[in-house]
Order: structure tokens, then sequence, then C-alpha cells
């Protein structure tokens, strides 16, 4: 969501765009160095604890920046509530699902992650529409008028909102998966274990590899780059562990 309403973080702090355009970068590079704890929390602590105790803290810290006056405050507050949030969160309900379908990890898993993508474009579409109804353009300076930047506070408080009633949900529904002793269960989570912490390390050396590039390239920069084909992406080492 930080990448789409960029524009608007520029304008409501009257900052250059590109200013905005590290808060993804940074979400991403804090995301990497706090998933691995996170993909232990989520084998150690009751998933309905750690879905409530992280998303406790990362939305406080999103509704807090909402009332910031100033850029680097918002900044701090934006990166550390989404990073520590998809961090802690985003690997409980995949590894609660291979331990409810040992047998079909992929596909449990596979549906998860479709779902945190559909999250990512349903709420650019929602935060959108409520900062920006009528579809304003910004004007030659990349501002947007002050009737588009009052709402911006509210646009985020709004989605913060959906956030928590969905976290209530997500809380409500969840259920830890069987921790048998067996054999197969056993083989199981030694599996979880390596698929996680190899994708992990993907991550990692992806991220920081490429951070730099990430802050300073504009938007059609970005948009026009085509991706390269790696062996080690997290679906080819998926496959291999899965062999």
């Amino acid at each position: 969501m930080a990448g789409s309403i960029a524009p608007y973080i520029a304008s409501y702090y009257n900052i250059d765009v590109k200013q905005a355009q590290i808060i993804l970068p940074s979400i991403f590079v804090l995301n990497v160095f706090l998933s691995p704890i996170g993909a232990q929390l989520a084998q150690a602590v009751h998933p309905k604890i750690l879905l409530f105790g992280a998303n406790l803290v990362g939305i406080s810290l999103l509704l807090i920046a909402s009332y910031q006056s100033s850029f680097l405050p918002f900044c701090i507050l934006y990166v550390l509530g989404f990073g520590i949030n998809n961090a802690l969160t985003y690997i409980v309900p995949v590894h609660h699902s291979w331990l409810w379908f040992p047998e079909r990890p992929g596909l449990a898993s596979g549906l998860i992650i479709t779902g945190f993508g559909f999250g990512a474009l349903i709420f650019n579409t929602v935060s959108l529409y409520v900062v920006n109804p009528g579809n304003e353009s910004a004007a030659q300076d990349g501002k947007f008028s002050d009737e588009v930047n009052e709402r911006f506070p509210y646009m985020l408080r709004m989605v913060m909102l959906c956030f928590s009633i969905m976290s209530i949900v997500a809380i409500a529904l969840i259920s830890p998966g069987p921790q048998d002793e067996s054999d197969s269960a056993r083989a199981q989570r030694s599996l979880d274990n390596s698929m996680v912490s190899e994708s992990l390390e993907f991550h990692r050396s992806s991220t920081l590899s490429n951070f730099d590039s990430m802050i300073l390239d504009s938007e059609s920069a970005r948009g026009g780059a085509s991706p390269e084909v790696d062996d080690n992406s997290p679906e080819n080492l998926r496959k291999r562990i899965l062999r």
C-alpha cells in the first residue's frame, strides 16, 4: 500500500515523491531482518496470542503515524508498523496450514499467499478511493488540493479500522495445527523449517542487494524493469525441497 499512496504522502507532507518512495523498500528491509524471528515464534507461540500481539503493536504504530504532522516520525512509525506486523504474522497461517494439511502443504500455503496478494490489491483500491474519491489529478509540482490532503489521515485511519476488524476475525478463526509426534509429523515440521529458512535467506540476499536501486529508481523505471529468472526463487526452492 505504501507504494500506491506515495504521491499522497508526498503531497500531504510537502516533500518530493522520491522521499516518500523510501518507505516501501524500508519495510522490505525491516521485514527481512524480522521474518526469522516471526518464523521461530510461529512454531513456539500459540497463533491466537501471536496474531493478537503483533497486530496490536503494528496497528497501534500505524494509527499513531496517521496523527504525525511531519514526515520523519510518520515514516519511522509507518515502517515499524507494517514491518513488525508483516514479519510476525505472515508465516503464522502458513505454518499452521502445513500442520493441518501435511499431505498438501503447497496447496494450503498457496491459497494463503494468494489471499495475501489479493489483500494488497483490494486495499490499494480502497485507500485511493477514500483519499481521492473524485480521481483528482496532481498539479505540475506533484501536489494535490487541500481537500485531498485533508483526507489523507482519515484514509489511514479507515484502513486501520478495516485491518483491526480483519485481525479480530482471523484471531477468532485460527486454530493451532495438531502437534502429532509421529515420524511423518516430525518429518513435515523439519520440511517446514527448511522451506522457511531457505525462503527467508533468499529474500534477505535479494532485498539487500537491490535496496539502493529501489530507493533511487523512479516509478516508471521500476514499472518497466523486467525481472530475471532466478533458479533460487522461492518457488524453485520449494520445488527442490519437495522433491
